[in-house]
């Protein structure tokens, strides 16, 4: 069974490659390629060895992102954007990407005890 932590990279991965994919196609739209940045950076910091008092900080960080990057999708599209397949799934793997994130704690918490 895949643990939580790489269930969070891959599917940070994934939703950056399509804000990448979308965003690099004919016509450049920044927005979505620096909020595709945006997963890499958090990402990267995330999976850096833990600092106990940074790493609950960062996961709400993560966490407000991801809940920020949805509400401007809506926010952009409206209620069209329901009826956008790809963008559906993104939003789709952010949702569980949140659940996974909110639900992080008490594993940082269990492993953090044992240092």
């Amino acid at each position: 069974m895949l643990s939580k932590r790489l269930w969070v990279a891959v599917l940070t991965l994934l939703t950056a490659a399509v804000h990448f994919g979308v965003g690099l196609g004919e016509e450049v739209e920044w927005l979505l390629v620096l909020n595709g940045v945006g997963y890499l950076v958090l990402l990267g910091l995330w999976l850096r060895p833990p600092v106990v008092w940074a790493s609950e900080w960062l996961r709400w960080l993560f966490i407000g992102y991801i809940a920020a990057t949805i509400l401007g999708y809506f926010a952009v599209d409206g209620l069209e954007g329901l009826y956008d397949p790809l963008g559906m799934l993104t939003k789709g793997l952010e949702v569980i990407l949140l659940g996974l994130l909110l639900t992080e704690r008490t594993y940082q918490a269990r492993r953090t005890v044992r240092l």
